[in-house]
């Protein structure tokens, strides 16, 4: 395993998933029935979950990087190929099971799966090219 790959596997996908929500801030507070928070734009989370949320993606960025070489899965195409299929596999059915079971509304199970695709493809891209 590549140590660097994964360390900056894990940034990219803590830092693509804050602009993800961010950027689809207002539809997922109004699906999720909240009024926003005029300020909360302007101030950063709490240190304990940007840490927490560093974690998850570097133990994620492992998982896949681990998978990539399970499978020989090591090029570029491949390792996106894969990234697609553990998309399909995990992230989409279990938010599936949410609206199917939870009454999670759709569109906001989209939002979360759109995140997952965007961070299982650049993290199997990063941890395919840098080996």
């Amino acid at each position: 395993m590549n140590w660097g790959a994964i360390a900056a596997a894990a940034v990219l996908a803590f830092m693509s998933s804050m602009a993800w929500y961010i950027a689809l801030a207002a539809q997922r507070l109004k699906l999720l029935g909240v009024a926003p928070d005029p300020g909360a734009g302007r101030r950063p989370p709490p240190p304990m979950k940007i840490i927490a949320e560093l974690a998850r993606n570097a133990v994620f960025a492992i998982a896949l990087s681990w998978l990539i070489a399970a499978t020989g899965m090591t090029d570029l195409a491949g390792a996106v190929r894969l990234a697609l299929v553990v998309w399909l596999a995990f992230p989409v059915l279990i938010l599936a099971g949410s609206v199917l079971w939870e009454n999670v509304p759709w569109r906001l199970a989209l939002i979360h799966a759109g995140d997952w695709f965007v961070k299982l493809v650049l993290v199997a891209a990063v941890l395919a090219i840098w080996r």
